[in-house]
């Protein structure tokens, strides 16, 4: 894509947070740049999940920087509720899912798109370089993860890659489906995907650049596991 074209359809950004709120706010006016330059409109919907009152006072701050800039303050925490909520509310039919820690180079947002500046698809899925994304996280969560994914593999015979990166495209005038979310927590990202399996909706995959891990929240090794496979028996039932 040159640097001088824009891409005329209209996008909101959607940042989850559970106490990422100031890495939101040292990195936000990067984003705010690069959407200025690719976008002829845009807008970014913060939606704080269970944060603590700390890193809640950062989003006053953010409200000043711009008003394009939605932002919702959640009682209850679950990355889940988080994307349902800001699905609801955007006001744009492509709406981007981002981690809110800036773990993705955001340059590659223009990997969503084709040569005629539409999306790939309906629903476009990044999944992560494993040369880079080892680098930035630890063999345990590494492990979980892959784990993760060749147990879902395995539970709904598919054979997809990496399926957790915070980071996917949704048409949602096309993915009419995408905000039926039920899952709360870890699982939504899989939810996803079955929802648009189940309504044939086409999903591209494509490899993006994780930049740093330094703003994600901790795991805890015992109890996050068993409720991840919990979720995905629930998930088996539902979507059979």
């Amino acid at each position: 894509m040159n640097n001088s074209q824009k891409i005329s359809r209209s996008i909101s950004i959607l940042l989850p947070t559970k106490n990422d709120e100031e890495i939101i706010y040292q990195n936000i006016n990067n984003l705010l740049d690069y959407l200025d330059s690719k976008f002829n409109k845009f807008e970014i919907i913060i939606i704080s999940n269970g944060s603590d009152e700390i890193n809640i006072k950062f989003i006053e701050k953010i409200k000043k920087l711009d008003n394009r800039i939605k932002v919702f303050e959640l009682k209850d925490s679950g990355k889940g509720i988080a994307i349902k909520k800001g699905i609801e509310e955007a006001e744009n039919n492509l709406v981007l899912i981002y981690d809110s820690d800036f773990a993705y180079n955001i340059n590659d947002i223009e990997k969503f798109f084709n040569n005629n500046f539409e999306p790939l698809a309906p629903f476009v899925v990044a999944t992560r370089d494993p040369s880079n994304h080892d680098l930035k996280v630890s063999s345990l969560r590494k492990y979980l993860g892959l784990s993760y994914n060749f147990l879902f593999n395995l539970l709904f015979n598919l054979n997809l890659p990496d399926t957790q990166a915070g980071f996917k495209l949704i048409d949602k005038e096309i993915f009419e489906e995408s905000n039926n979310i039920t899952m709360r927590k870890f699982s939504y990202d899989v939810e996803l995907i079955l929802l648009a399996i189940n309504k044939n909706i086409k999903i591209e995959f494509i490899q993006v650049e994780v930049q740093n891990n330094f703003g994600s929240t901790s795991v805890n090794y015992i109890t996050t596991p068993l409720r991840m496979f919990l979720e995905l028996i629930y998930l088996k039932i539902k979507y059979r």
